[in-house]
C-alpha cells in the first residue's frame, strides 16, 4: 500500500446541497407589528439556513419617526432568535421610494442570490428552492410571477387570485435572481410609480421566466396596504381556507383591525 504524505488529512464528504447563498431582501416602513409573521416567513423556508441573511431596510417617512428595532440590543435579540440565518438591518433617516429600497437593497446585499420577501405578506416554504430551481432549469437569473394570490382579512380570510398575461407584470414580491442581473438591468425604476420590477425585464423577456404564485407567497389585504387592492375584491374566489401557523399568527396580528 503506498505511503499516506506526512501531514495529509483524510478526505472529507462535502455536505453541500448545490443551492446558492441568497440574500433575503425586505424592504419597510412603519411595519413593526408584522415583525412576527416576517420571522415565520424567514425562519420556515426549507433551504440551508446557514446560507441565508435577511436583509431589512427601514426608512423614515415625513416627520415620524418609527423604527422596527429602537436599538442595537433588540436587533441583537431578533439576530440570535433566527441564528443560523444572518440578520442585517440597515435604518436610513430619511423618505425613500420602493424603487430606492430594492436598488439599495440589491446592491448592498451580502450574497450573489436575492429573494424578496415583503414585510406584510405571507410566504410559503418552497419559494427559495422552487425559484432557484426554476432559474436553473429555464438558464435564466430572474423569475417572478405575473399572478397573484390575496387574503382579505375583512372578508373572513376569503382566498381569491388573479393572472396577468405579460412577463413584465411579474409582481416585486415574487421576485428571486441574482445580483448580477439585476445590476445589467440597471436596478429598479427611479420613479415612485408601482410596477417598479418592470425595468428589470423590459427588453429582456426571454432572459425572464414565469413563476407559480401558489409555490411563492399570498399578498395579505388589509387597511394598510401600501397599494390599495380593492379593485380584485371577489374576483375568482377560492374555495378554500388557508390554514397553519402563519395564518394564526396573521389572525394574531390583524385582530384588532378586524374586530
Amino acid at each position: 500500500m503506498p505511503k499516506k504524505k506526512r501531514g495529509s488529512k483524510p478526505k472529507q464528504e462535502s455536505n453541500d446541497d448545490g443551492y446558492p447563498k441568497v440574500s433575503i431582501l425586505t424592504p419597510l416602513y412603519n411595519r413593526n407589528k408584522w415583525l412576527p409573521l416576517m420571522m415565520a416567513n424567514v425562519c420556515h423556508f426549507n433551504y440551508d439556513k446557514k446560507k441565508l441573511e435577511w436583509f431589512i431596510l427601514d426608512s423614515k417617512d415625513g416627520d415620524e419617526d418609527v423604527r422596527l428595532f429602537k436599538n442595537e440590543t433588540e436587533v441583537e435579540m431578533i439576530r440570535n432568535v433566527i441564528r443560523p440565518i444572518k440578520l442585517k438591518y440597515v435604518y436610513i433617516n430619511r423618505k425613500m421610494t420602493i424603487a430606492e429600497k430594492r436598488t439599495y437593497l440589491t446592491k448592498n446585499m451580502s450574497h450573489p442570490w436575492f429573494a424578496n420577501l415583503d414585510s406584510d405578506d405571507m410566504y410559503f416554504d418552497q419559494y427559495l428552492k422552487y425559484s432557484i430551481d426554476l432559474c436553473r432549469k429555464n438558464k435564466v437569473q430572474l423569475c417572478g410571477s405575473p399572478q397573484m394570490i390575496f387574503c382579505w382579512v375583512h372578508r373572513d380570510y376569503e382566498i381569491s387570485a388573479i393572472e396577468c398575461s405579460a412577463v413584465r407584470q411579474c409582481h416585486e414580491a415574487t421576485m428571486v435572481g441574482t445580483k448580477k442581473y439585476v445590476a445589467s438591468m440597471n436596478y429598479y425604476t427611479k420613479n415612485d410609480e408601482k410596477g417598479e420590477g418592470s425595468s428589470l425585464i423590459d427588453g429582456n423577456e426571454n432572459n425572464v421566466t414565469k413563476s407559480q404564485c401558489k409555490e411563492c407567497m399570498m399578498c395579505i389585504c388589509h387597511n394598510k396596504n401600501t397599494c390599495n387592492k380593492d379593485t380584485f375584491i371577489g374576483a375568482n374566489v377560492q374555495d378554500f381556507k388557508a390554514t397553519g401557523t402563519k395564518i394564526e399568527i396573521l389572525k394574531e396580528i390583524m385582530k384588532e383591525e378586524v374586530a
